[in-house]
């Protein structure tokens, strides 16, 4: 954190220095202070980021394991599948409640430290971040408490030290996101509130002290965007299966098609079946391979009953074509004796 101790003690000397070439003295000793300061809390904030890099660069790793068919059994990559969801959804509420910046764009909260200072008193501006931290606080331990529960399902599901370590991961990653937040938000308040006392000592604010609103900024939203990268990531590794259902049955495909014209895709016996009960032709279709193996691969208990369905829909239709075989057959041989 901000060297309080350190910055306040320079602050006396300013105002027990009685003027002249002394106050001046300490007035530059304090300036290149907060200068020091702004530039020490800085540094340590790039190098937290680049550690947090790393440390989601790790845990995407390790889940992305998960995502594969070939090296997942089957109830695992369900599992896994279901914990992503909640996951990505339950990041998601958590980023609006807390109303952080989640984009470039939204970064407001950060640049506005500053601003939100300068007319408040020091007692009035750390009662109402106490505040306001406590309201996230309880926002954090919601959500971790939620996060932890789904994964301590699925590590017992699992069974495997690997996925139990990733799972570790992305929550300590997730606490550490958050208390990176909480000390960008605390540290640049505080020199914030050290830059305007400056300010009513000198007058003016030097320009390199002019700059905390945008380092702030830059580093909220680099935090932030880290901070997505994680769900963004996982959400293209576990498909939905709405994005390969088909709109009749609204099931996963099973020997899908797709129509030449609207580039539609279909079951193909959805289609026959919808074109003998409303007399519409579909003149022309293409076989959609790569949907079938997709499905086979990434939804292996949907295709396999949606397999049973469809053998069951085909030997009652064989059954139907025998019965009119037999019965036309029993009206020819009546008809000819």
């Amino acid at each position: 954190m901000v060297r309080g101790h350190y910055l306040r003690d320079l602050m006396d000397n300013v105002r027990l220095a009685k003027g002249g070439d002394k106050r001046e003295k300490q007035e530059v000793q304090l300036r290149r202070g907060l200068e020091r300061e702004v530039e020490r809390i800085g540094r340590f904030c790039e190098a937290r980021v680049k550690a947090l890099e790393r440390e989601v660069m790790e845990v995407n790793e390790r889940l992305m394991a998960l995502s594969s068919p070939h090296m997942t059994p089957t109830p695992l990559l369900y599992a896994a599948r279901s914990f992503v969801e909640f996951y990505i959804s339950a990041h998601a509420a958590f980023l609006k409640d807390l109303g952080s910046p989640t984009s470039m764009k939204q970064s407001t909260s950060a640049s506005s430290l500053s601003t939100v200072v300068v007319g408040q008193q020091d007692d009035d501006l750390a009662a109402s971040l106490a505040r306001e931290r406590e309201v996230k606080d309880g926002l954090f331990r919601e959500y971790k408490e939620m996060v932890e529960e789904k994964a301590k399902v699925l590590a017992k599901q699992a069974k495997r030290k690997a996925v139990t370590e990733a799972l570790k991961g992305l929550i300590r990653v997730e606490r550490e996101f958050y208390l990176m937040d909480a000390f960008i938000e605390r540290a640049f308040a505080d020199l914030a509130t050290f830059i305007q006392t400056f300010k009513s000592f000198v007058g003016t604010i030097p320009p390199p002290l002019t700059t905390i609103d945008t380092t702030a900024t830059n580093l909220t939203v680099t935090v932030h965007t880290l901070r997505l990268l994680i769900p963004t990531s996982l959400a293209p590794l576990f498909p939905d299966p709405e994005d390969y259902t088909c709109p009749i049955c609204l099931c996963p495909f099973h020997r899908p098609v797709i129509t030449p014209t609207c580039r539609h895709r279909f079951c193909k016996g959805c289609l026959d079946e919808h074109e003998r009960s409303n007399a519409v032709t579909v003149w022309s279709f293409y076989y959609f391979g790569e949907d079938a193996s997709f499905v086979r691969t990434y939804f292996p208990l949907e295709y396999k009953e949606r397999s049973a369905e469809e053998r069951k829909r085909a030997f009652k239709s064989r059954l139907r074509v025998l019965a009119l075989h037999v019965k036309f057959s029993l009206r020819r041989d009546a008809w000819w004796f």
